[in-house]
């Protein structure tokens, strides 16, 4: 489900989307040779981790391979954007690969704008660029925490050309930037996507395991938000 709107202080947000239902193009190379198994709730759920108890329910299952979900090109959330936060809870199957949360970065035809993932070291990553169609990587900026797998986490990364670009992970802030971006973000015309990399037509970086609540804002959102937020004090925006 996308939505726009307002945030609980009345300021445009951007888009979020929460899987509840669907207005984007949802692809699954399922072939139906599990029908009988495929089933994955039986009516019990094993609460392990208090707060997060209930987001596999209404999260999307990522397979690694084939499936993501495509924004197709309309997605203008960051263009032209000087700051923003983008959000999402995280649970992987396994370790030791990156995958791609929400992107909006085709290198190959300089389209770069954001890939928003867990990179292979499993750390939450914000790869950002004002410039389309120049790379820096002193703008990219990684988290501490090793995300551990069929565990949920909460990460969210900020950009800003007065504060840099930051990473937090269950509301605590875990990196900086070595280097502001320098004025606005370029708007791109590539396709966005979640829980897949798009680069000249080729898709890479799938994500394996469940995605919730993956949120775009139009302003870097304070420490104390994300904490609010991942905990539940902050209001819910969908």
């Amino acid at each position: 489900h996308e939505n726009n709107g307002t945030d609980y202080d009345g300021v445009n947000y951007g888009a979020t989307w929460t899987f509840d239902e669907y207005s984007v193009d949802v692809y699954d190379g399922y072939d139906g040779s599990d029908a009988t198994t495929r089933t994955t709730t039986d009516g019990t759920f094993t609460v392990t981790q208090g707060k997060v108890e209930g987001l596999s329910l209404t999260s999307h299952d990522f397979d690694g391979s084939n499936d993501y979900i495509s924004l197709g090109t309309g997605l203008t959330t960051f263009d032209g954007a000087t700051e923003g936060t983008i959000s999402a809870w995280v649970k992987r199957d396994g370790t030791g690969s990156e995958d791609s949360i929400i992107s909006h970065y085709d290198s190959s035809d300089n389209n770069r704008q954001f890939n928003f993932l867990v990179n292979a070291s499993n750390q939450a990553k914000l790869v950002i660029q004002n410039d389309k169609a120049n790379f820096n990587s002193a703008h990219d900026v990684a988290g501490t925490t090793s995300f551990a797998s069929g565990v949920w986490y909460h990460m969210v990364g900020t950009f800003s050309t007065t504060n840099g670009q930051k990473i937090y992970v269950n509301g605590v802030l875990e990196g900086t930037a070595a280097t502001t971006i320098e004025d606005a973000l370029d708007t791109v015309t590539t396709d966005a996507n979640i829980g897949v990399l798009e680069q000249g037509g080729s898709l890479q970086a799938h994500t394996n395991g469940n995605v919730k609540d993956v949120n775009g804002y139009h302003k870097a959102i304070y420490a104390a938000d994300h904490a609010a937020e991942c905990f539940g004090g902050r209001p819910r925006l969908v």
